[in-house]
Order: C-alpha cells, then sequence, then structure tokens
C-alpha cells in the first residue's frame, strides 16, 4: 500500500476518478458518496513489543486515508 501511495504522491497531475454507487439521474444533488471508516489495535501483552493500531477511511469503497503507528 505505500508504494502505491508514493506513486499516487509523485503523479500529482494524474487524478482520481470517484464515482457514486448507482445510476445518476442527471440531477447534481442525487449523488450519495458513502464514507466509512475502521479501526483495529492489537494491544500485544509481550513487554517487548509495541501496541499498534491503525485505521482506514474509505470514499465509496476506495481507501482515502490510512495511518498505522504503534502506541
Amino acid at each position: 500500500m505505500l508504494r502505491v501511495m508514493k506513486y499516487c504522491a509523485s503523479t500529482p497531475e494524474w487524478g482520481l476518478v470517484l464515482k457514486p454507487d448507482g445510476e445518476w439521474d442527471g440531477n447534481p444533488n442525487s449523488f450519495e458518496f458513502v464514507i466509512s471508516g475502521w479501526s483495529d489495535s492489537d494491544y500485544a501483552k509481550d513487554p517487548l513489543r509495541k501496541s499498534v493500531s491503525g485505521l482506514c477511511v474509505l470514499l465509496n469503497k476506495a481507501p482515502d486515508m490510512f495511518k498505522s503507528g504503534t502506541q
């Protein structure tokens, strides 16, 4: 995923087209975008490891933002 994100960052003149689900009836107010998010954490009991948590935000099933890190 990191390689894909670096590629997207290195080609800002290119774009992504996000289309709403379903058919468009011509009314610009009828677009319906679906935003969903997921998060997870691993609270490892191993004292040599740090706990890891992460999140991902999706816009119409396409990843829009993600982040992970140690706590």
